[in-house]
């Protein structure tokens, strides 16, 4: 095929393929947003743990009782994080295939130019 039949086939197939990836990020974007939330709640929460657990070690007391609360905390925030990545995986798997794509359909249209 000549050369500029193959880079307007190369040029549709990038613009369907980032059509594809705009239509996911905009139903994904709720849920990395979430994913992004629970994120830096957990880190919040670690951080808190990890002050407790140095303050044990350093032979102060801790409350106990708030220390299990943040544990408790902390894994329901985990699990809810796992099943938004869980119930979003295959669409999350198709965006970065057709990212993936993109990068290749890029590099053989580039290729072409020179």
């Amino acid at each position: 095929a000549s050369a500029p039949a193959e880079l307007s086939a190369l040029k549709a197939r990038i613009d369907s393929t980032r059509s594809q990836m705009a239509v996911l990020k905009t139903q994904l974007q709720p849920v990395t947003e979430e994913i992004t939330s629970l994120n830096a709640q957990m880190e919040t929460l670690e951080a808190e743990l990890k002050s407790f657990d140095e303050q044990q070690k350093s032979g102060n007391q801790i409350d106990i009782d708030r220390y299990n609360a943040k544990v408790r905390t902390h894994n329901a925030l985990l699990a809810k994080q796992r099943a938004l990545i869980a119930a979003n995986s295959s669409d999350l798997k198709t965006y970065n295939d057709l990212v993936e794509q993109d990068s290749v359909l890029v590099k053989q249209y580039n290729a072409l130019l020179k």
